[in-house]
């Protein structure tokens, strides 16, 4: 069933949009740190690929290239901005693109579907849902990747030419090159819209078969990582699997124990409701929403090395929702529930924004230890209090903050994402230097006789002066030189 006719307010959605590009973009940019735990890491991944050959720093003799990964695409972007404005501010460019991107998508997604582009506006808070705050810099890209790719698949099934056909395989390449499971999930999805149709099994092989070509290098990445990974053999955990739908609310708008952003969703969807927007018949769009539902519900929250995997399929099944929502009749009723879609949409942003400005107020007292330590240092990070308030307790926003002295600055710190075997840039033998996995979060395992020789200098997060027990011994090697809030810089003391 096809929507009305574009109306006078329908029209003037391009200029809402651009509101609600702008009302997303402020908390994005009206702070110097973002609270995504990973960031810094992958931030780090870029800083150290454009400082590759500098002498100075070594790095082409400590890391090595891993060109063949699912996340090639994004580092690949983001170090094409860093040549113009540094990897800082480039990670930010390109999580900024992720999240603009999502609700321009769900638009073409929606345009396939001949419905009403309004409900492409409710993308933009599921941009900043539990992925965002973990800083799942790849998969945030990706995501709106996975979307188009979809908007591609709905195209194809109404006018299958070798043309949609080639432009969908590559889609499927690149999505590939985004992030593994984001192609693995939209496939899935691809086919419930194009399996039902063709009568013959000749006919669906043909429908099929752009969905195939990226299948061979997923097929051999996964064999490689399987010969070669340890830790893709760590074993997978499901966890409860009852807790997952009382967790979805929160989960889409923060983090699942988030009760503001819980109450948002289920509050913004009982105004929605109440405005006449309802789920539209036809699309199509059923069995995929099935799919969606037990990927969430059934994918394990450990498995072949990653952590925290179901939880990053509800956008999709948010997202399949959205493309169901049919707005009422041209009309009064039209026009309100228009007014509230930008109204939620522009007031969670500012929530969004009030809560980062708080963050980066407390992030910001890295900034005098970054400034006083010299570039190239080898640094050792001893956080002890891993979260900030006014954030979701389950991100420890502050696990990695000490990366951002190795992207502004150069230099070695005791925890790299190249231990991890999906990074672009890896270990080629894991330094004495760098502490295990694990160990980010376990500051109290830190050994002064062990490591002391290890380290130039020593980042502490504490709310107390707890840490002092682990230096017992030092007296005389190293210095307090700078101590912002919780945050302290140790220096050795040079002899």
């Amino acid at each position: 069933m096809k929507e009305p006719a574009p109306s006078a307010a329908d029209r003037g959605f391009p200029p809402a949009l651009l509101i609600c590009l702008a009302a997303a973009a402020l908390p994005l940019w009206a702070v110097r740190y973002l609270p995504m735990v990973d960031l810094p890491q992958h931030a780090a991944q870029v800083a150290i690929w454009q400082a590759w050959n500098d002498p100075a720093l070594g790095y082409a003799k400590l890391y090595e290239f891993n060109f063949f990964t699912p996340y090639l695409l994004g580092y690949s972007l983001a170090r094409a901005l860093a040549a113009v404005m540094g990897p800082f501010l480039a990670i930010k460019a390109v999580v900024t693109l992720a999240v603009l991107s999502l609700p321009l998508a769900a638009w073409r997604a929606l345009r396939a579907l001949d419905a009403s582009p309004w409900p492409a506006l409710l993308a933009l808070p599921l941009a900043f849902g539990f992925s965002f705050y973990w800083g799942f810099l790849n998969y945030l890209i990706a995501i709106p990747l996975g979307l188009l790719f979809l908007a591609e698949v709905l195209y194809y099934r109404r006018r299958p030419t070798p043309a949609r056909g080639a432009l969908l395989a590559g889609a499927g390449i690149v999505l590939f090159f985004a992030h593994v499971l984001v192609w693995g999930v939209a496939g899935l999805l691809a086919l419930t819209l194009l399996v039902p149709g063709p009568r013959t099994l000749a006919a669906l092989a043909r429908r099929l078969a752009p969905l195939l070509v990226p299948v061979p290098l997923a097929g051999a990445w996964i064999t490689l990582a399987l010969r070669g990974e340890s830790q893709v053999h760590l074993g997978t955990t499901w966890g409860p699997l009852l807790a997952r739908l009382p967790e979805l609310p929160g989960t889409l708008l923060g983090g699942a124990r988030d009760p503001l952003a819980a109450g948002a969703l289920v509050a913004g969807s009982v105004v929605l409701l109440a405005t006449g927007i309802r789920p539209r018949r036809g699309g199509g769009l059923g069995p995929a929403l099935v799919v969606a539902t037990a990927v969430y519900l059934l994918f394990p929250v450990f498995g072949f090395g990653v952590a925290m995997l179901f939880q990053r399929f509800a956008i999709f099944l948010a997202l399949l929702v959205l493309l169901t929502l049919r707005l009422p009749e041209a009309g009064r009723r039209r026009r309100i529930a228009i007014v509230a879609i930008v109204a939620l949409v522009v007031g969670w942003m500012g929530v969004v924004t009030i809560r980062h400005r708080a963050f980066d107020r407390q992030a910001r007292g890295i900034d005098p230890i970054i400034a006083a330590l010299e570039p190239g240092r080898s640094l050792r990070m001893l956080i002890f209090d891993l979260r900030a308030r006014g954030i979701a307790p389950e991100f420890p926003v502050f696990m990695h903050h000490p990366v951002w002295y190795q992207v502004q600055r150069g230099g070695f710190v005791s925890f790299s994402f190249a231990q991890h075997y999906p990074e672009l840039l890896r270990y080629r033998r894991r330094p004495s230097a760098a502490v295990p996995i694990g160990y980010e979060t376990s500051p109290e395992k830190f050994s002064w006789v062990r490591e002391r020789h290890l380290y130039d200098a020593y980042v502490v997060r504490s709310n107390s002066e707890r840490w002092r027990l682990l230096f017992r011994g030092s007296e005389g090697q190293i210095r307090e030189t700078v101590h912002r809030g919780q945050w302290w810089l140790l220096e050795k003391v040079s002899r």
